[in-house]
C-alpha cells in the first residue's frame, strides 16, 4: 500500500513538474519573443485592387506567430475596425493588441501633427504637413504605443517617397519600398524583417504585455 501511495504521489509530481514547465517554455517563448512591430500601408501594400496583395497574409502571420505587434500606417481614411481587402487575421489582432492606437489614417497623423504630438518626426522633418511627413508621425505614435527602437520595427510602403521621408525621421528602421513592395510584400523583405528583428531585438518586451499562449 505505501509503494502504491509512493508511486501516485511520485507521479503527480512528475505531472505538475511537467505541466509547470510546459508554462515556463511558453512564457519564455512569449516574452522572448514580444520584441517587434510591423507596420503596413494599406493601399499598394497590403491591399491591391479590392483584393489582398500578395504576400500579404504571409507578412502578418510572420509577426503573429513571433507574437509581435502589428500597425496599420494609412493615408485611407475608412474607419476602424472597418477595413477590407486585408489579411483576415490583421484587424482582428490588431484590435487585440493596441486597437485604435494601431492604426493610423491620414486625417489622425494631420491632427498630431498640427497638435505637435510627433516632436521627432517634426524635429527631423520641419515645414509644414505633408502626406509623407504624415506617414513619420504615425511611425513615430506606433512607436510610442509599443515603447520599441527603431531596430525592432520594420515598415512596408509602395510609395518610395513615404519610405524615404521615414528612413530619414527613423535611423536604422527597417524599410522596405519598391521593388519589394509594389501591389505585393515579397518573401524576401519578410524574411529580412524577421530575421534581422529577431536577431537583434530578442530581448526587448516593447510594452508591457504578454500575448496569451
Amino acid at each position: 500500500l505505501k509503494a502504491a501511495f509512493g508511486y501516485s504521489w511520485l507521479m503527480t509530481v512528475a505531472m505538475e513538474a511537467w505541466r509547470l514547465a510546459g508554462i515556463t517554455a511558453a512564457w519564455l517563448v512569449a516574452s522572448c519573443d514580444a520584441g517587434g512591430l510591423f507596420v503596413f500601408d494599406y493601399d499598394g501594400t497590403v491591399a491591391h485592387h479590392h483584393h489582398t496583395a500578395s504576400g500579404a497574409d504571409h507578412a502578418v502571420d510572420t509577426a503573429i506567430r513571433r507574437g509581435w505587434f502589428l500597425g496599420l500606417n494609412t493615408l485611407e481614411d475608412f474607419h476602424y475596425p472597418a477595413a477590407h481587402h486585408m489579411p483576415n487575421a490583421m484587424m482582428p489582432y490588431m484590435e487585440k493588441h493596441g486597437g485604435e492606437k494601431m492604426y493610423w489614417t491620414g486625417e489622425k497623423a494631420k491632427d498630431a501633427w498640427e497638435k505637435k504630438s510627433c516632436p521627432k518626426s517634426i524635429d527631423a522633418l520641419g515645414g509644414d504637413f505633408s502626406p509623407e511627413k504624415g506617414k513619420a508621425c504615425a511611425i513615430e505614435k506606433l512607436q510610442a504605443a509599443t515603447k520599441l527602437p527603431n531596430q525592432c520595427i520594420a515598415f512596408f510602403d509602395d510609395t518610395r517617397q513615404n519610405a524615404e521621408t521615414v528612413r530619414q525621421a527613423f535611423p536604422g528602421m527597417l524599410i522596405y519600398t519598391n521593388p519589394e513592395v509594389h501591389d505585393h510584400i515579397s518573401e524576401g523583405a519578410v524574411a529580412e524583417a524577421e530575421a534581422s528583428t529577431a536577431d537583434h531585438c530578442a530581448n526587448v518586451r516593447g510594452q508591457d504585455r504578454m500575448l496569451v499562449v
